[in-house]
């Protein structure tokens, strides 16, 4: 029987990985072997460079952060160092589990885009944070510590998260309900893509009309129900053609749909290439 590779290399930080938050040294961290190589993960990662400067490919994107940011990269994401100078900072992984379910909508609005610390009151409490996660990390691993570190955690996610997607501070209660609205849609894509091809089904599960749910969709986003489900399945779709050996039709089905011949002109008309052009283009 053929073996294929895998869609990237998958690895846990490390043992204790499993009891809850992993911080690190970022320069440490990133100079391991792993992170040079294109892989995705299991949890959350987190990158914040207090200085220096790093280059990284996310999902087929490059971002070049040369300023104090924070990068979270959501667990399944694909991605690779490709060049370091001068960093100094932390990684931060950690499961869901770490995390108040409250939490879980802003955490994935915020994830694989780099965000960047704006100087402002707020700088130096995020700064403070991160110092102490690093220093509760190398105290004993009690349920007190832990807990505590899963405070802290949870404080400096929604301290970025504000900065990232903070509203006016008299925004409406209608605008309000669109967010989570759309934060809800997010969240469920995530998960249900490849079975849930139909905008009704995510509609369904968040108990409106799927008419409702493509103009709030639409309206924060730019883009329909429709387009959302087409490009996270040809994303995946193209993580496969990429880093596994499995055929196109293959590919076809474990993303979740029927037919060949709609998945290659879908394909074509997201990415201007068909499926065998761009793994003839990408493949490793």
């Amino acid at each position: 029987m053929k073996k294929h590779k895998q869609p990237g290399k998958s690895f846990d930080p490390s043992p204790a990985a499993k009891e809850g938050i992993i911080v690190e040294d970022i320069r440490k961290k990133l100079f391991q072997k792993d992170f040079f190589e294109p892989h995705r993960g299991e949890r959350y990662f987190m990158l914040f460079n207090k200085t220096g400067s790093y280059n990284v490919k996310l999902d087929f994107q490059k971002f070049v952060i040369e300023k104090p940011a924070f990068l979270f990269i959501a667990p399944g994401h694909v991605h690779h160092i490709l060049k370091i100078k001068n960093l100094k900072g932390y990684s931060i992984s950690f499961d869901e589990g770490s995390v108040y379910s409250e939490m879980e909508h802003d955490l994935k609005r915020i994830s694989n885009i780099p965000i960047v610390v704006e100087f402002n009151d707020l700088t130096e409490v995020l700064f403070a944070l991160t110092d102490s996660l690093h220093e509760l990390q190398q105290l004993s691993s009690s349920l007190f510590v832990k807990r505590a570190s899963q405070g802290i955690l949870h404080s400096l996610l929604n301290l970025v998260a504000s900065q990232s997607i903070a509203g006016p501070p008299h925004t409406s209660v209608r605008k309000k309900r669109a967010s989570v609205i759309g934060n809800a849609f997010i969240v469920l894509l995530e998960s249900r893509y490849k079975t849930w091809k139909e905008p009704s089904r995510y509609a369904e599960a968040l108990s409106i009309s799927t008419n409702h749910l493509n103009d709030v969709v639409k309206t924060l986003t730019g883009k329909s129900v429709t387009a959302h489900i087409h490009s996270h399945s040809i994303l995946e779709a193209k993580r496969l053609l990429h880093f596994t050996d499995l055929t196109v039709k293959e590919i076809c089905y474990e993303t979740g749909f029927q037919s060949t011949i709609y998945f290659n002109k879908l394909f074509k008309k997201i990415t201007g290439m068909t499926p065998l052009q761009f793994r003839n283009k990408f493949h490793v």
